[in-house]
């Protein structure tokens, strides 16, 4: 059978002091209903003062934003009164000289919010075969007091470095495909498996997604790997609660075939279960509270950045949509132009994965080049689907778009590299280009090889004034424009490009 990891706990009486009511009565019902704990509430320093009486609690939980005293302090004066109390501190800060100073000056354990239920029951298993297993020699006593609290000392040191690291590492990520990978990556690290899975629930059909596996095989990903309820992970899925299992005992047959006991833990969006991240192949010994302390920060983390990130991919793809409505519109009214944007966009994102640019870039360069004309939307359709050609004052007209682009998407929530690309990419390397006349690389990068993309769709579609070119005549010219109008580095990898793609 599955077991959860707050089960099978010894009975304690406990003093629970925090001064918010519903996270303390929350605590208070999954200890004595679900650990069979004998639970005393109270909300602050001085109620936990009058009902303590030395011997009466094995162990005192204490919130650092308890009212009427620090918490320290707090638990300076109940372990003075009654030296075999354990003391557990919680907080929510991450603060790693926090964890040590509560940990020097003779406090148990120390958890972070938000924490598992079950990662305290843990602790206080712990707590009580700390407290009840010492032998009557005091000398021997005594010791292993020093040997616990070094070894308590260096294990949250070292769990404060990691969450900081856990920390670090996930805000960096771009996307929530980047955050999935990302928490594999730490989680095989940190807890030293060789196998670890992210299954995303589909709340229709009640299936658990494989969408980022470590050690399982590519085969796996995309498809139903756990049914919610049933088996190890869809259990945790179901209850929000992590377990252990064995493979082949605890988990149905058609699952992922793991290697050797498995730990699974909810990864949750506001208190509802998401996904699950499964965890195989321990490389030594078995799985430990370190390890679910861990595990458990890292998806706490990972839930808030995978929901920012999912907001801000939702409302950029409804803004791009709304942006690409415009262009649509504009290109519509001129058969000549039509899915020139695209075009663009296609060609630009092409020279600058053979420049081997990062996906910040690429992903730049997919949503701004294909705004780069969006300015032309405010230029008059008689200068626009002209057949003939301009005169000074309409060529001024034209060579005004990229500033009306940009005060289109102004207001807007996007990058300064992504309105370099709609601003600048009529800009000329030596300089006599416009609006600005930036010269060489004063202009942005993506906004260079959007000019060369550009220049290329013009030369190889039709126009109102000119029919359309051969491939071969726009490299000719592309190459001659380098060092004057194009950044000749840009036009190196594009006509590598085009010659690969022509051959």
């Amino acid at each position: 059978m599955d077991t959860p990891l707050s089960n099978q706990l010894t009975p304690l009486n406990l003093l629970v002091i925090d001064g918010q009511l519903s996270f303390r009565s929350k605590l208070t019902s999954y200890l004595s209903r679900n650990c069979g704990h004998q639970v005393l509430p109270v909300h602050n320093a001085e109620e936990a003062l009058h009902q303590f009486s030395p011997g009466k609690f094995d162990c005192a939980i204490i919130d650092t934003a308890t009212p009427g005293m620090p918490s320290l302090q707090l638990a300076q004066q109940l372990s003075a009164q009654d030296h075999n109390m354990a003391i557990i501190i919680t907080t929510n800060s991450h603060s790693s000289q926090t964890a040590i100073e509560a940990i020097r000056q003779g406090v148990d354990d120390f958890l972070v919010k938000p924490f598992a239920f079950s990662t305290l029951a843990l602790t206080l298993e712990r707590v009580a075969q700390n407290r009840f297993s010492r032998g009557e020699n005091q000398i021997l006593q005594q010791r292993d007091q020093v040997e616990g609290f070094n070894q308590n000392l260096l294990q949250r040191i070292n769990e404060q470095t990691i969450a900081r690291q856990l920390s670090d590492s996930i805000d960096k990520q771009p996307s929530s495909n980047d955050v999935y990978q990302g928490i594999l990556r730490l989680a095989t690290e940190h807890l030293k498996v060789n196998q670890a899975a992210i299954m995303v629930l589909n709340q229709e059909s009640g299936n658990l997604l494989l969408l980022a596996e470590h050690g399982f095989g590519i085969q796996f990903l995309g498809q139903p790997v756990a049914q919610l309820a049933k088996g190890l992970c869809g259990k945790v899925a179901a209850e929000g609660q992590p377990m252990l299992a064995r493979p082949g005992i605890d988990q149905p047959k058609e699952g992922l075939p793991a290697a050797g006991l498995c730990l699974a833990v909810p990864i949750k969006i506001r208190d509802m279960v998401f996904g699950v991240l499964m965890l195989a192949g321990k490389k030594e010994g078995e799985f430990s509270t370190s390890d679910l302390f861990t595990a458990s920060f890292l998806l706490s983390k990972a839930g808030l950045s995978i929901e920012n990130l999912a907001l801000y991919e939702f409302m950029r793809t409804s803004l791009h949509s709304t942006l690409s409505s415009l262009i649509s519109a504009m290109e519509a009214k001129d058969l000549y132009t039509r899915q020139h944007s695209q075009r663009v966009t296609n060609v630009s994102v092409l020279i600058a994965q053979a420049m081997n640019l990062d996906a910040v870039q690429l992903d730049a360069l997919r949503f701004a080049a294909y705004l780069h004309d969006i300015g032309k939307i405010g230029i008059e359709d008689s200068i626009l689907l002209k057949p003939e050609p301009l005169t000074e004052e309409e060529y001024a007209a034209i060579k005004q778009h990229p500033v009306i682009g940009d005060d289109i998407i102004n207001s807007l929530d996007i990058s300064s590299d992504e309105r370099a690309i709609v601003l600048y990419h009529h800009e000329r390397w030596d300089g006599k280009g416009y609006p600005h006349g930036l010269r060489g690389e004063e202009i942005p990068l993506l906004a260079r090889i959007v000019a060369v993309a550009d220049c290329y769709d013009a030369i190889t579609s039709n126009r109102p004034y000119r029919s359309s070119r051969s491939v071969q005549e726009a490299l000719v010219e592309i190459k001659n424009g380098a060092g004057c109008q194009f950044d000749p580095a840009v036009v190196e990898y594009f006509c590598q490009l085009i010659n690969r793609y022509m051959n």
